[in-house]
């Protein structure tokens, strides 16, 4: 039925996306997904379940695109990553590239020509 679903209101997905899950949706809340047949499951996609209005889901962008603060402090050890530490440059130059790759702007927006290709166009 998911398959189904898929191919009627997300033609431009890959079809392995429709095989990911093995339930529907009906709702989401908090950290919590309920199926179509009543089920109560915990959201482990981390997003789903997001508590956004459709104003708010717009303004996500590269703003979120944020490690935590320990990634930016030296690793603690003897091993090979002993003080080895990110830096924001590093982390921003690796969105940068994931952006472009994925055919998004600076912001984390599609691009227009990405939405044309999704045939999306309607969106710009």
């Amino acid at each position: 039925m998911t398959s189904q679903l898929y191919q009627e209101n997300f033609p431009h997905l890959t079809p392995a996306l429709s095989r990911i899950f093995n339930f529907v949706a009906d709702r989401a809340e908090g950290s919590y997904i309920y199926t179509d047949d009543g089920k109560k499951l915990l959201d482990f996609t981390s997003g789903i379940g997001w508590d956004l209005t459709l104003d708010e889901l717009m303004e996500v962008g590269r703003k979120d695109d944020q490690l935590p603060k320990k990634f930016f402090k030296p690793l603690a050890g003897t091993g090979p990553t002993a003080g080895f530490a990110l830096t924001h440059e590093e982390v921003d130059s690796a969105i940068d590239i994931y952006y472009r790759l994925a055919g998004l702007n600076s912001d984390g927006a599609p691009t227009p020509q990405t939405l044309e290709k999704l045939d999306l166009a309607w969106a710009i």
